[in-house]
């Protein structure tokens, strides 16, 4: 079988390497719904065959990177996408479903305005220059004012000079600023902390990524931009993807994006290095414990592979799609790009060998 596979390498890359016309073409065909193509005269989306160079595919709609970009939204399980033609993507960003230039331009909550400098930065929909200007007020309703000095902040929708006042919370519980020398700023300046550039009491509401929630800090926490209830609620998920879920039992523990009861259950990575919630089986946790008691690697001169530990001069860690991982064996490496013919279109392969590769 070996020589075989070598036997069929070595005519792939004499074919793909060849000085005639015909053998570079070969390297280039694609196979699109039973259709064979040169991926640069046309391509295919979602077997659907476009013909012209230099095409991409956003979704299942042909369209040229330099002369148009391809933006995507995720709604719940679906991927939306949509092209939008006059910027070349290799410069532009997309603003959900829009594309823009920001050298010029900036996206403020599904808005594209004109960038007014480099210092700019978006205050709900609006934008600001945060050297000359404050963005002030709570999240759902914010105001731009004209800063007076560098050192006046946000005080509701007013702002103050943090040399001779303060920002402080009176007996009705509304903000309002007092000179540094009144009992309102004694009694209340230490629990008055910034939170970008607005302010919030740390004893009635919480800083979550630079937005104040209106959330008593002894029973919530932040999760991303939200905040949750500790005692009844989870945050689940990778940063900045989290979400929030009702908590079934005080049992119940995170597993991505789901929770499990811990029980009866596991959480771990399956071989696809997807996080799964399986029943536990006799023996415990086998895979479960495996995954959790590798956070660190105790032996010296070891390190991580995923979730297990090997050391670099016996083994090296390979991964796939930056999630799962697996050792490969000691020896040189050699990756070839390889286009089968007859086979398939495409084929990128890695072989090992523990001796020295001469090609």
């Amino acid at each position: 079988m070996f020589v075989l596979w070598a036997l069929r390498f070595a005519w792939v890359i004499f074919a793909c390497g060849g000085t005639s016309a015909a053998s570079r073409n070969n390297c280039y065909r694609k196979d699109c719904n039973g259709t064979w193509y040169d991926i640069q005269e046309a391509t295919c989306c979602e077997n659907k065959l476009y013909p012209g160079a230099s095409l991409s595919c956003c979704g299942n709609e042909p369209y040229n990177p330099e002369t148009a970009t391809c933006c995507k939204v995720q709604h719940e399980h679906d991927i939306i996408a949509s092209v939008d033609q006059g910027l070349n993507e290799k410069v532009s960003k997309c603003c959900d479903l829009k594309a823009y230039n920001p050298v010029n331009e900036m996206c403020c909550q599904s808005t594209i305005t004109a960038k007014p400098g480099p210092m700019a930065e978006c205050c709900g929909k609006e934008v600001f220059d945060k050297d000359k200007q404050l963005c002030c007020g709570p999240t759902d309703n914010r105001i731009i004012l004209v800063r007076n000095s560098s050192h006046h902040r946000c005080c509701g929708h007013n702002q103050y000079d943090t040399k001779t006042q303060c920002c402080c919370t009176n007996k009705e519980n509304i903000l309002e600023i007092q000179p540094k020398d009144s009992d309102c700023c004694m009694e209340d300046s230490p629990a008055v902390l910034p939170c970008g550039n607005i302010t919030f009491n740390k004893h009635t509401q919480l800083c979550c990524q630079l937005n104040v929630v209106h959330k008593s800090p002894q029973k919530y926490k932040c999760c991303d931009k939200r905040a949750y209830d500790v005692e009844k609620e989870l945050c689940c998920g990778p940063s900045n993807n989290k979400i929030i879920l009702m908590r079934n039992s005080g049992y119940h523990q995170c597993c991505g994006h789901n929770h499990y009861d811990t029980d009866t259950q596991c959480c771990f990575l399956n071989k696809e290095g997807v996080l799964e919630i399986q029943p536990k089986d006799p023996s415990g946790c086998v895979r479960e414990k495996t995954v959790e008691r590798q956070s660190k690697c105790t032996e010296p001169k070891t390190h991580l592979c995923g979730s297990l530990c090997y050391n670099p001069k016996e083994r090296r860690c390979c991964e796939r799609n930056q999630e799962s991982h697996w050792f490969c064996a000691s020896g040189n490496t050699v990756s070839i790009f390889v286009c089968f013919d007859m086979w398939l279109p495409y084929l990128l392969v890695t072989i090992s060998w523990d001796l020295p590769i001469t090609l």
